[in-house]
């Protein structure tokens, strides 16, 4: 090692009195060498990334915004530490740190241990990383700070919400609560969508773990939504009953239902001729059993086709429903209710 930097001395005086004419061919042999090294030792290097300084904490928590200053302070410095671990090589380094971004009312109280670092009256909240957190949490945290998240996470509604956005905000006060990972996982199941809710307890793979529920859960919803944006943007101009578009056939004279006339079919089969599974060639008179309510809703909630159940279209584009009678007038809204 000593050699090596006596050979490098040599060179740098040499070089610099009359340049690198004047090296021998051992000599830039030598240099070669040691640039080579050099390099070597510069890509082993672990560049660690920059990353932004805490916000300033001034000892006030909340400022009616619904934020959480300090957990957000705290959050900040653990990204730092664990961003770039090389500047903070043990917890007094972290303290003082974090000190350095605390001002006003905060920075009143951290001083005097600060100040007491290296005395007889040195305090672990100085020293200790973990007894630094746990003060500044009694000092300036809520009081109620778990029981508050617990109550949040217990009554929060994804409502209008994207899942992506119910997931986050129910993460937050998850991360601050004591439950365990089962405890949260029903109340998530508990407070997402209905319509989602009900297609996943059909489902025999639905995941057993937090997050995985919660990412399923977010790829139905994005697919619901996509869903629902195509079938708006289709039907925009057609006539809607509650959301949902209604298609009528052309009207025609409505004549009383004779005797024959049967109702235990969807809709009316007129003909005495014509037996109830009978296809004729002019009308296509099939008799299909009533939908029960609960299967009707399942069709609304999922975006299927209300008369066939079938997910690519909808009931103003299925072709199996019935032509109108050339008798009796029938529309498909008529049918599904």
């Amino acid at each position: 090692m000593a050699s090596n930097q006596l050979h490098i001395h040599a060179l740098q005086k040499k070089i610099g009195k009359s340049g690198t004419k004047n090296l021998t061919e051992e000599e830039i042999t030598q240099l070669s060498q040691i640039l080579s090294n050099v390099s070597l030792k510069d890509d082993n290097v672990i560049r660690e990334p920059k990353v932004n300084d805490p916000r300033t904490f001034t000892g006030i928590n909340h400022n009616g915004d619904g934020y959480n200053r300090l957990e957000n302070f705290l959050t900040q410095l653990n990204i730092v530490f664990k961003l770039n671990p090389s500047r903070f090589h043990d917890d007094e380094t972290k303290i003082i740190y974090a000190a350095s971004f605390m001002d006003a009312t905060a920075f009143e109280w951290i001083q005097p241990y600060i100040n007491s670092i290296g005395t007889p009256a040195q305090d672990p909240i100085a020293t200790n990383y973990q007894q630094f957190t746990i003060a500044i949490r009694k000092m300036f945290g809520d009081v109620t700070l778990v029981s508050e998240a617990e109550s949040k996470v217990m009554k929060l509604k994804q409502g209008n919400k994207t899942a992506a956005e119910f997931t986050t905000e129910f993460r937050r006060y998850a991360s601050l609560t004591e439950f365990n990972e089962q405890a949260l996982l029903w109340a998530y199941k508990n407070n997402i969508n209905p319509q989602i809710h009900d297609e996943l307890m059909v489902r025999p793979d639905v995941p057993t773990t937090l997050v995985e529920y919660q990412e399923l859960v977010i790829h139905l919803d994005m697919l619901f939504r996509e869903r629902s944006g195509k079938r708006n943007k289709k039907d925009q101009n057609k006539v809607f009953n509650y959301g949902k578009p209604i298609l009528s056939f052309p009207r025609h004279p409505v004549s009383q239902p004779s005797k024959h006339v049967t109702h235990q079919t969807d809709y009316e089969v007129e003909n005495d001729d014509v037996r109830p599974m009978e296809i004729d060639n002019v009308d296509k008179k099939i008799k299909r059993k009533q939908l029960s309510k609960a299967e009707k809703q399942r069709r609304i909630d999922l975006d299927l086709c209300r008369y066939c159940g079938s997910p690519d279209h909808e009931v103003a584009d299925c072709d199996l429903t019935p032509p109108p009678s050339h008798k009796h007038s029938t529309n498909a809204t008529q049918i599904l209710k």
